[in-house]
């Protein structure tokens, strides 16, 4: 079994509804796609065990990084789609052709900037997807 370290992860986000996936990683300490499934009980009377149908997917996109004005970088790229569906691509083991790729479409839901006295200014970020996650390669 192969392990891939982290620091490989390549996360990227459109810049506008129609716009060109702009690469953030530069600016990012974590990157992840949450995938789930609905599930609904269809138990009845007599039954001796809970019984469940599957539902709907989800899915949502976290991101934590370093706070910067570069352009094309985390902060300038999210500032710009609030209110916007726009396309993503997250690729854990990078862009080498063949690694896996999540993408789909997502909607900015939160966009946080903190700092403290003794720290570095902070960026945070969370996506709701839209459509559902589709599953490939680089």
């Amino acid at each position: 079994m192969a392990f891939t370290h982290g620091s490989r992860s390549v996360f990227k986000v459109a810049d506008g509804p129609e716009g060109t996936l702009q690469e953030i990683s530069k600016a990012l300490s974590d990157a992840g796609v949450d995938q789930s499934v609905d599930v609904e009980e269809t138990s009845v009377l007599n039954d001796d065990a809970k019984r469940y149908v599957a539902g709907l997917e989800d899915g949502t996109i976290s991101v934590d990084g370093h706070f910067s004005t570069t352009a094309n970088e985390a902060y300038d790229v999210l500032k710009g789609i609030k209110r916007e569906i726009v396309a993503f691509e997250y690729l854990p083991e990078g862009d080498t052709a063949g690694n896996p790729k999540l993408s789909g479409d997502c909607i900015l839901t939160s966009f946080n900037v903190s700092s403290s006295v003794n720290g570095k200014v902070d960026l945070s970020a969370s996506f709701q997807v839209t459509g559902g996650v589709t599953e490939g390669t680089v």
